[in-house]
């Protein structure tokens, strides 16, 4: 099998929110650049958590978010030292090292920026086979200049990527195993049996049964190495 994984609120904590959030806040953006993005996220993110985003919109989200980094300047430099503090969930590396002893890969599906994630699984000595999350362009002196529209992964595509992924391997689509933690992982992996969700708390975990074959309520991996360990083991 293959597994793919969510990364905002999946692999990090959700006090984090998210990798954008993180940024935006840190201070290294001019104060009018962050505002208009913390202004786009409180107008979109209900919206996306409560999986009502429309496809336009979330195009347009994302568009614009760029933009604002091109606008400010943001260097890959910069992105590393802002994201230094991001810590991934306990358990998480113990997990991709349980998984690495079956010779499963995994990769991340996230409706976020590849460099960004790099970031943080370098910081945090992660190491995962591939990373499917919107491709930034940057120029030789580290400036953000753009993203490559093709790579950008929405909550409608990540069941898309996840099968790329699982192509690649020669893996049928049915041995996906997918990990998320909201409404944005409707489609992330193939069928919902095969997804487990992530909750913070019971009233989260209600919203997200409707999209999970199984859910959780945790704030370490733990319980997401048990959910695994069963789905692979030899009946």
């Amino acid at each position: 099998c293959v597994v793919v994984c969510d990364f905002d609120g999946t692999m990090t904590p959700k006090s984090w929110v998210s990798l954008f959030n993180v940024i935006d806040k840190s201070g290294c953006l001019p104060k009018e650049i962050a505002d208009q993005g913390l202004a786009m996220r409180e107008q979109y993110l209900p919206k996306m958590k409560a999986g009502g985003l429309t496809r336009e919109e979330e195009r347009q989200w994302f568009d614009e978010t760029i933009m604002l980094y091109v606008k400010a300047g943001l260097t890959l430099e910069k992105i590393k030292e802002v994201l230094a503090p991001v810590r991934l969930r306990d358990g998480v590396n113990e997990f991709l090292d349980f998984i690495k002893t079956y010779n499963i890969p995994v990769a991340i599906v996230s409706y976020g920026v590849k460099q960004f994630i790099s970031a943080v699984l370098d910081n945090n000595l992660a190491v995962i086979d591939e990373i499917y999350s919107a491709d930034l362009v940057v120029s030789e002196s580290g400036l953000v200049t753009g993203y490559r529209p093709e790579t950008a992964v929405f909550p409608n595509t990540k069941g898309d990527f996840s099968r790329q992924f699982a192509d690649y391997h020669g893996i049928p689509h049915d041995n996906i195993l997918a990990i998320g933690d909201s409404g944005g992982d409707i489609t992330l992996g193939h069928r919902r049996e095969n997804r487990l969700g992530i909750a913070k708390d019971e009233q989260e975990q209600q919203k997200l049964e409707q999209f999970m074959g199984m859910t959780v309520v945790t704030e370490n991996f733990e319980p997401v190495c048990d959910w695994v360990w069963k789905k692979i083991r030899p009946q």
